[in-house]
């Protein structure tokens, strides 16, 4: 039904109901709330190029004085190089400034006391179905081959239906190609086709692809409907009101999503960093990166726990705690009243020489990722290449000398590196005692930061 308000006629709905409004290349699309009230008028001027693109204002019932507007525009035309988000802003409960996708936006002014509370499931339910795309039609049969991010999508669209595209173009886990198809006379009812590199929690379980008839009733009724894996990209076919067609299309819709094409570039460091971080269940962990050239192959380690390697596209290769279930290892160091460690028995010893020892004691178990951090060390010395009884630095000594003692433990046995009686220095003669040092000083700072050695007190004697 319509009334007039001045001069303007606006549109009242009775009973829910779907508006599309067309124009200037755009399309707007929403469902519009029991009582809710509608107008199509002018863009504003700092949006408007005279190419009659759609500007709608909206009202609930008895919402007179606070109209709530949406604009059609380019958002990436307008603001070059600006990431594009999805959905940003701000909705309620004291006003409405939010984008939405690449082309629309909508707001309103400052909205009064009880405003939200009286209007705010219906506007929530509104916005959510709210759609702002270009529209445009084919002629003929044509092959729409369409880039963005990572992605290179190919489908044919058959003579008389319309598509809209929406890309983004940055290299992120989050960039999505998003295709909507339909055919002529079903604007508001597309349905959609989306292509993104990473796998979102609102998406059900990924499915192997099969060139298979689908019928309606596999994804009718469900939010996301169905996915179909191509390796490691996925397609996912969203309801936007398709149903309403799709008997009588349905076999031109299964030829367009069984002739698809994806093709994918090769994965940047943040995807490789997303997809390893979400395989072990740390999305904000800290991480390190590695690329192999040579193999072609990505190393994260991830907040020192896990090592998770992957593919040059993003696949995941091998992933697994760094270190193992029997390692333990034992550590001594200094000079006279020794310091010492093991990790087996979870004693630490902050010195010997003292006239009450035993205060000087702690028990310090090593968590995941201190275990993985001295497990990581421990693979790069190599220890099995040091005899048992080794100096880094022979020929060289100090008063008073050095003990470095380094035992460790796996299933595959014992092996104990002995460097009693050496110079009190940091430096070696060669690459090898220079790395036997550095990794048993890196294992007694990781020791010595722990609160347990922090809480021992202070050594009774220095020596000089």
């Amino acid at each position: 039904m319509f009334a007039s308000i001045g001069e303007n006629t606006v549109y009242i709905s009775s009973g829910e109901n779907t508006v599309s409004v067309s124009g200037g290349g755009y399309h707007v699309s929403f469902t519009l709330p029991d009582g809710w009230v509608y107008r199509v008028g002018e863009e504003e001027a700092e949006y408007n190029d005279d190419d009659g693109k759609p500007s709608i204002y909206l009202w609930p019932p008895g919402g007179w004085d606070h109209p709530i507007h949406i604009l059609c525009f380019d958002r990436l035309a307008l603001n070059p190089g600006t990431p594009y988000m999805p959905r940003v802003g701000k909705l309620g409960p004291d006003m409405i400034d939010m984008d939405i996708g690449r082309y629309g936006h909508i707001q309103s002014g400052f909205l009064p006391d009880g405003w939200w509370g009286s209007f705010g499931d219906d506007a929530e339910e509104l916005f959510a179905s709210l759609k702002v795309d270009k529209d445009l039609p084919t002629e003929g049969e044509q092959t729409l081959s369409v880039r963005g991010g990572r992605f290179h999508v190919e489908l044919p669209v058959p003579d008389g239906w319309r598509y809209r595209v929406e890309t983004n173009e940055e290299e992120s886990a989050f960039a999505p190609v998003t295709i909507d198809l339909w055919p002529a006379g079903h604007v508001a009812e597309p349905l959609e086709i989306i292509c993104t590199t990473t796998f979102l929690s609102p998406f059900p379980t990924c499915v192997p692809r099969t060139d298979i008839e689908l019928e309606w009733e596999e994804f009718h009724g469900q939010d996301w409907d169905v996915i179909y894996g191509y390796d490691f990209r996925y397609v996912t076919l969203l309801n936007g009101g398709s149903h309403s067609w799709w008997s009588e299309y349905h076999t031109e819709a299964t030829r367009i999503i069984n002739s698809m094409k994806i093709s994918q570039g090769l994965a940047g460091e943040e995807q490789i960093v997303y997809e390893a971080v979400w395989n072990v269940g740390l999305p904000h962990a800290e991480t390190r990166v590695s690329y192999d050239e040579g193999s072609a192959v990505w190393t994260v380690i991830v907040d020192d726990i896990y090592r998770v390697t992957l593919d040059d596209k993003g696949k995941i290769i091998d992933s697994g705690r760094i270190c193992p279930d029997d390692f333990s290892f034992a550590l001594t160091w200094n000079a006279y009243g020794v310091s010492s460690y093991d990790s087996a028995t979870g004693k630490l010893v902050k010195t010997t020489d003292a006239t009450h020892p035993e205060d000087y004691a702690a028990t310090h178990y090593i968590d995941e990722k201190e275990a993985g951090r001295i497990w990581q060390l421990i693979q790069k010395l190599d220890v099995e290449s040091y005899p048992d009884v080794y100096d880094p630095n022979p020929g060289v000594t100090s008063k008073p000398p050095m003990t470095l003692i380094l035992t460790v433990r796996t299933a595959d046995g014992e092996k104990t590196i002995k460097a009693e009686g050496i110079a009190i220095t940091d430096e070696a003669k060669d690459e090898k005692g220079q790395r036997f040092l550095d990794t048993c000083r890196a294992i007694r700072e990781i020791l010595t930061d722990t609160e347990e050695w922090k809480a021992l007190p202070e050594v009774e004697f220095y020596y000089s």
